[in-house]
């Protein structure tokens, strides 16, 4: 929410958003602004805020590294994982595996390392497997951060 015009492109002297707005009495000169319409205009810092994978693209990218995992912990890896989703994956001999994993500590990261390691080893992707990651706040000096990074620069 801004106070100004509903066009105007220069981003206005005061953005307000979140629950600071939801006390407010809205008056004629305020208008409600959309985030992704005040990105779009260039008003908002475009930093991202998450470091996140989705889908194939988590599937590609992250599936190679479940088997050093606990490895990058010990190494000390920074990251605490908002939500690690491995999904649809088959077993061998016969059936499917899916693992939820929120809000990880690196300490937690570093005590299922054994348990990724096996994961890695045992998982058969199939057409339907996933990988969903979340990291808040990347932080660039993070081993596990560079990782990622890198894989995705080399496109897998």
């Amino acid at each position: 929410m801004y106070e100004g015009d509903p066009d105007q492109q220069n981003k206005p002297e005061q953005l307000l958003s979140g629950n600071s707005i939801l006390a407010l009495t809205l008056t004629p000169e305020q208008v409600v602004i959309t985030k992704g319409e005040a990105a779009r205009r260039g008003w908002l810092d475009t930093a991202p805020t998450a470091l996140t994978l989705s889908g194939r693209e988590g599937q590609d990218v992250f599936f190679g590294l479940l088997k050093k995992l606990g490895s990058l912990y010990v190494r000390n890896a920074t990251s605490t994982l908002k939500y690690l989703h491995l999904t649809e994956y088959e077993l061998p001999g016969k059936g499917k595996i899916s693992v939820m994993i929120e809000d990880a500590s690196p300490e937690t990261m570093k005590h299922l390392g054994e348990i990724f390691s096996l994961l890695a080893e045992k998982l058969i992707p199939a057409g339907e497997s996933a990988i969903n990651l979340s990291i808040e706040d990347p932080d660039p000096s993070c081993r596990l951060v560079q990782e990622i990074n890198e894989k995705r620069k080399q496109g897998r």
